[in-house]
């Protein structure tokens, strides 16, 4: 799924270089990190992973991505308690750049979209905010803020 989701991303940002890999130390990351950085690079996508394991290292992490001009973000990790992923969403709202998610609970509390398996169906599912499309919207029909509900399927 990998690849769906820089795909996705690569839609809100044509021509995508640099993006930031949000983790923490979440069983298997050396494996996910070597995939994503991988597939990244095949796509001629520069990663930077960021190790955000506490409230805050994830603010010196969105610090530090603003300062190397990283144009999207891939939250790579798990779902998160409440408290974290609230305040992911909101820093990535507040950076201005898109962000996509490993799980759907995300969009569902207001980040941008998602790409990950559905387990009554088994098969992805990509989670974006409601436009009324049924493709990946455009940034400009697309503000990152904090959507009402998030059903594009």
């Amino acid at each position: 799924m990998i690849t769906e989701r820089l795909e996705l991303l690569r839609e809100l940002v044509p021509g995508l270089h640099r993006l930031a890999v949000i983790v923490r130390s979440d069983p298997g990351l050396d494996q996910k990190l070597q995939d994503v950085r991988s597939e990244a690079r095949r796509k001629g996508i520069e990663p930077l992973v960021l190790e955000a394991t506490t409230g805050k290292a994830l603010e010196l992490a969105f610090a530090r991505l603003r300062g190397e001009r990283c144009e999207a973000i891939y939250a790579a990790s798990g779902p998160l308690g409440p408290a974290k992923r609230t305040r992911i969403i909101a820093l990535a709202a507040e950076s201005g750049l898109p962000a996509i998610y490993s799980f759907r609970i995300f969009p569902a509390e207001g980040g941008l979209m998602s790409f990950a398996a559905d387990k009554r169906t088994c098969s992805a599912v990509p989670q974006v905010l409601s436009t009324g499309s049924s493709r990946v919207p455009s940034p400009l029909l697309c503000p990152l803020s904090h959507p009402a509900n998030s059903n594009w399927q």
